[in-house]
């Protein structure tokens, strides 16, 4: 979850500044051993994935306390709600992938009609073989600010139900679900963010 919200959203809004950084105490190279690049990339991975993680760990301090259960540790509430945000990586991690598939779907399928048609005369230059895609730019994102919207309302649930698990009382677990709930909203927002903006 984080890899595909955080760390998204991070390398859309600090790879720039990073990679200048990086830029004046590692050695240029050339792609793709773009070494500030690269030092830039592992930076914000690890930096965005520590940060989800330490931001479910306070929100899980906060749902301990919101609760007011006694005896539970923030480690438990952690471990317990950490299932919750499976679905919204899920999600993310599709919609992610979505715009790729459809134009390098696009692309495979006229490459493989083109050597059809040609085999095993080789005919066709390579500048002649159009690639046309399945889905415009606009119908892609929509379908992926669908899914994003699916994968957050399923998390969403998911907290809630596994609020009820720990606590039987409903008034507490209501309780114990909202900081959880607003961790994914926060993650959700982050997803979208990272997707409406260009790499």
């Amino acid at each position: 979850m984080g890899l595909v919200t955080t760390v998204s959203l991070f390398l859309v809004l600090f790879l720039s500044p990073v990679k200048s950084f990086f830029g004046t105490v590692l050695p240029a190279g050339t792609p793709p051993n773009d070494w500030p690049r690269v030092a830039g990339i592992g930076t914000l991975y690890l930096g965005g994935v520590a940060g989800t993680l330490l931001l479910m760990y306070g929100f899980s301090h906060l749902s301990r306390l919101f609760s007011g259960a006694k005896g539970i540790g923030t480690g438990a509430f952690f471990v317990h709600f950490a299932y919750a945000g499976v679905p919204l990586g899920v999600m993310k991690f599709l919609s992610d992938i979505l715009d790729h598939v459809f134009r390098t779907w696009g692309a495979i399928f006229d490459v493989v009609r083109a050597l059809r048609l040609d085999f095993p005369l080789n005919r066709i230059a390579p500048g002649e073989v159009t690639v046309s895609q399945l889905m415009s730019a606009n119908q892609t994102y929509l379908l992926q600010l669908l899914l994003v919207a699916i994968g957050f309302s399923f998390s969403l649930y998911v907290a809630y139900k596994l609020a009820g698990r720990m606590f039987p009382d409903r008034d507490t677990a209501f309780r114990a679900f909202l900081p959880v709930g607003a961790f994914v909203f926060l993650l959700g927002m982050a997803g979208l963010w990272a997707l409406s903006s260009a790499l």
